[in-house]
């Protein structure tokens, strides 16, 4: 990804809340969201608004293995509202464990 200059980027992890009653798994991280200041020119194959777009945020969000295609509608723009995500935003979905992220911080210039 080229970064604005001046772009601050901040990758958060996001764990689960007390409304995030069905998944399972107490204590693992519920989501990566790498969010801009302002909006990023990228290339995502996000499964919502993927494709070239730009956006705020991109969210990666765990889900069980296995889920079913119908139970996926709607999960990301929820996430999103409950999460107060500033838009645009792109969305991915994972069911690989993202506990180990961190929260971290960088300024890029060109």
């Amino acid at each position: 990804m080229t970064v604005s200059e001046g772009a601050v980027i901040r990758v958060l992890v996001s764990r689960k809340s007390r409304s995030d009653r069905r998944d399972r798994g107490r204590g693992r991280s519920r989501a990566v969201v790498v969010t801009a200041r302002e909006p990023l020119t990228i290339l995502s194959s996000a499964f919502v608004r993927g494709g070239f777009t730009t956006a705020r945020a991109i969210v990666n969000l765990h889900v069980r293995k296995n889920i079913p295609e119908a139970e996926t509608d709607g999960l990301l723009p929820r996430f999103a509202d409950r999460r107060g995500i500033r838009g645009p935003w792109v969305g991915l979905l994972t069911s690989a464990w993202t506990e180990k992220a961190v929260v971290a911080e960088a300024t890029a210039f060109g």
